[in-house]
């Protein structure tokens, strides 16, 4: 995937990743990248604290600048091997990618995009009844988990109700 990125949009300042049930809102994404330098080394998204680390979530969708990508496109193929194991799938991608960026691009931090979610709308709402601590952004960017058929409600909801 990172390699038909680069190769069939060299000129992108920015390469976003998102899984099949993530829904998106295009102009808030858009929005959230403005003040950021695409020739830096950015690694951003929401954001999922481990023990042992942090990584960005891959469902939720990550983001690499241009600068990170370039840096990391001589090691694709490694990176493609480090995420395989006798043909299979050995960790998720969100890992693997954290682990090549920082092996190959220098100075490279995550950054949490405040308003990327890993759940669908109604545990992000919960903050309304008190159940999410870390608060309500109000410019969502992604909801991840989300079927098909809530997806067309967002999609409708969005552009003909004007939300």
């Amino acid at each position: 995937m990172l390699r038909h990125m680069h190769d069939h949009l060299p000129k992108a300042k920015w390469y976003f990743k998102v899984d099949d049930d993530t829904f998106v809102f295009p102009a808030n994404y858009l929005q959230s990248l403005q003040k950021l330098n695409s020739e830096a080394p950015a690694y951003i998204g929401m954001t999922l604290h481990f023990p042992d680390q942090a990584i960005n979530s891959g469902g939720a969708g990550w983001t690499i600048s241009r600068f990170a990508l370039q840096k990391l496109y001589p090691h694709l193929n490694t990176c493609r091997d480090m995420f395989m194991h006798h043909g299979e799938e050995m960790e998720g991608e969100d890992v693997v990618i954290w682990e090549c960026l920082k092996k190959w691009v220098p100075n490279i931090a995550i950054t949490d995009n405040k308003g990327q979610y890993h759940s669908e709308p109604e545990a992000v709402l919960g903050v309304y009844r008190g159940r999410n601590p870390g608060g309500l952004v109000t410019r969502p960017i992604s909801f991840h988990y989300m079927s098909w058929n809530r997806m067309f409600a967002m999609e409708w909801l969005m552009w003909y109700t004007k939300i």
